[in-house]
């Protein structure tokens, strides 16, 4: 998760999908555990929340991305806009289509 942190910058992780609700309770305080253990300094500060849609979470979420892609005024909603190096671009993923 901290890895993802790195590159993509999240305001909020939300653990959901077809775990029971206990199972995803304990991830959930588990990885709010873990986290302050990493060194994450210069990343944006992140939460960990349980989900309440169960299943159908995984097809919410992959049915949004293309409608932010295509239709959301900011395409750096998603990827950070600044890399390492400037020489590369750092938005290529979240650019909409042509």
């Amino acid at each position: 998760m901290v890895c993802a942190l790195s590159v993509i910058d999240f305001q909020s992780v939300v653990v959901d999908g077809l775990l029971p609700p206990a199972w995803r309770q304990r991830i959930t305080s588990r990885l709010a555990e873990a986290l302050p253990r990493f060194n994450r300094s210069g990343l944006t500060p992140a939460t960990v929340t349980t989900g309440s849609i169960g299943p159908m979470a995984r097809v919410l979420g992959a049915a949004m991305l293309p409608l932010e892609a295509r239709f959301s005024p900011d395409t750096d909603l998603l990827v950070r806009a600044t890399t390492a190096r400037s020489n590369e671009p750092a938005a290529l993923a979240a650019s909409p289509a042509p």
